[in-house]
């Protein structure tokens, strides 16, 4: 559940909630609740790894676009 203001002139509230599916994998709920005129891109990538002595040499990550008000399942690593 989350709360957040229903609109950016006045201190009302409005509330968002989403039921996970049961699966093993996590998940990640993207809920956009800003109310400005800016607007954002949210996005998840692997956490870069060292693959080899050459400090340069890294290992390729890979990077998606998150979707706003969606639901993606992510398998276990680690991400930025």
């Amino acid at each position: 559940l989350v709360i957040h203001r229903h609109d950016s002139l006045s201190t009302a509230v409005a509330f968002e909630s989403h039921v996970f599916a049961a699966l093993d994998s996590a998940q990640v709920a993207v809920i956009d609740t800003y109310k400005g005129k800016d607007v954002a891109v949210a996005k998840i990538m692997d956490r870069s790894a060292k693959v080899s002595k050459d400090p340069k040499a890294v290992a390729p990550v890979r990077s998606e676009e998150l979707r706003y008000d969606s639901v993606v399942a992510v398998n276990p690593g680690e991400y930025e």
